[in-house]
């Protein structure tokens, strides 16, 4: 338990509830009755009693209820937004191991510690007839000696400024970090290779689950990296990337539990992927890389190869002048491109096998491509808001007009939907593009016996500008001064 509660007062809590459970007989046979012996034996199985049913589920109770104000009924989970705060996430997912069942063995020792609750307290009457033995009273008194002494000394290990979330396990040698973060501002380092090698050894690598790197003008991993085993999510925010080599690579094999990547606001060499983000053994469980302000400029045409097929991909606000084909071999879940130079859209991206949504929006991207002959029956949005884009070719009347899954343009802020406002007004009586084949029926008709078909498949509301990343969330979380508002590319 004291690995899974970085919370200080409830870790100690529950310690107290075991050391008062393992000294409960001992105390009550001292203080409280001496000369009725029933009332005694009474009190003894009693507060057994109570004590075990608060381990059982009063601590789960405790950190239940601290998660209510952030559950949303009507979305029957937590806030998209808030699952970016890392040390939310880091203290839910560690907390959330002692409120449901994660493992059969997990399951088995749930169920005999309430069993044994449960039939002890169906035998109370039995219990309090029975004579107790000293020897196991003495054995309980030691053993709580025993919970207390391990606590007190997990609760010397010192306290670390780049363990964000700590925890405290009783065997452990070293300071365990379940969130490790890099704050070089608050280090007071650069992030060079001997610098992060220095703070990174000194808690033990084995336990992060979380990495934090932020405010770092010159980062360089070092090896040690590699024995972040349980890594499952990393974030790099507000840092210039100088060497994430070969050798800090992450990779199945030390990194098997990986999730998600985010680079949020970061300088790369000469604007490439660094080769730690490429490695041939690329863990196939990291199936979310969001990419978010950076110097970006192209992606490794052999990505198919190394990165998993299905993920959820985002790379905005970055200097991507064209969109990498490979983008479209990997298959992405989503695909967001939002805030790039792109100035064209291949016909291949729009029939990707599994994309629901394509984000294209606040992009140099006039037009979509005119040849399309196969989009993908599972993509049900596409994104082209603050575009140039003024009109819809023909093919888009089978994406808008599908029995099964019809599609959808979000365009506010686009030419089109600037024009589609005139129209509405009476201060047009038409789109610009005069009416031919080649165009959509359908999005082209400007009579209003046709506004309906159109407002079902376009969507013009004018959303505030920035990236489908929450980077003004992740901002108020990690920036050191507020950065400058998003404004329209074209």
């Amino acid at each position: 338990m004291d690995a899974l509660l970085p919370r200080a007062l409830l870790n100690r809590f529950y310690v107290v509830l075991l050391v008062i459970n393992c000294w409960s007989s001992p105390l009550v046979d001292i203080g409280f009755h001496k000369q009725d012996e029933a009332r005694r034996r009474f009190a003894c199985v009693a507060l057994d009693c109570l004590l075990d049913l608060m381990a059982c589920m009063g601590i789960q109770l405790i950190v239940l209820l601290a998660y209510v104000d952030d559950y949303d009924p009507g979305i029957k989970g937590f806030d998209g937004t808030i699952w970016y705060n890392d040390e939310w996430v880091a203290r839910a997912l560690n907390e959330f191991q002692i409120i449901v069942v994660v493992s059969w063995s997990d399951l088995v020792s749930r169920a005999v510690f309430s069993l044994g609750l449960f039939i002890t307290t169906m035998s109370m009457k039995k219990l309090i007839l029975q004579r107790p033995r000293c020897s196991n009273r003495i054995i309980f008194g030691v053993w709580g000696f025993v919970i207390l002494g391990l606590h007190i000394h997990a609760s010397l290990q010192p306290t670390l400024p780049q363990c964000l979330m700590q925890v405290s396990p009783w065997t452990a040698s070293r300071p365990s970090c379940y969130l490790a973060g890099l704050d070089c501002h608050t280090l007071g380092i650069s992030g060079s290779v001997e610098q992060v090698l220095d703070k990174w050894s000194e808690f033990d690598a084995f336990t992060v689950v979380q990495l934090l790197i932020r405010h770092c003008p010159a980062l360089e991993v070092p090896h040690i990296f590699s024995d972040f085993h349980n890594l499952r999510v990393i974030k790099v925010y507000n840092t210039t990337i100088i060497d994430w080599g070969e050798s800090a690579a992450i990779t199945n094999t030390n990194h098997p539990y990986m999730a998600s990547l985010f680079i949020v606001r970061v300088n790369m060499t000469d604007g490439v992927l660094p080769a730690g983000f490429q490695s041939e053994d690329f863990p196939q469980s990291l199936n979310d890389i969001e990419i978010c302000v950076t110097n970006l400029r192209d992606l490794p045409s052999d990505l198919d190869v190394k990165w998993a097929e299905g993920a959820i991909i985002q790379v905005e606000y970055s200097r991507l002048e064209t969109l990498p084909l490979v983008l479209a071999r990997l298959k992405p879940y989503y695909l967001y491109l939002t805030g790039n130079p792109i100035s064209d859209l291949p016909p291949e991206i729009l029939g990707v096998d599994g994309m629901v949504s394509l984000g294209m929006g606040d992009t140099n991207v006039s037009q979509l491509p005119p040849n399309v002959t196969d989009v993908s029956p599972s993509l049900s949005l596409i994104e082209i808001d603050n575009t140039n884009i003024s009109f819809f070719w023909s093919w888009v009347d089978g994406f808008v007009g599908r029995t099964e899954n019809p599609g959808m343009f979000v365009a506010g802020g686009s030419f089109y939907c600037e024009e589609l406002e005139q129209i509405e007004e009476n201060s047009s009586s038409s789109f610009q593009v005069s009416p031919a084949p080649e165009y959509s029926s359908v999005l082209m008709d400007p009579f209003e016996t046709n506004r309906g078909a159109i407002l079902r498949a376009v969507d013009c509301t004018e959303y505030d500008i920035g990236p489908y990343y929450p980077l003004e969330f992740d901002d108020g979380i990690n920036a050191i001064t507020a950065p400058p508002p998003f404004g329209k590319h074209r």
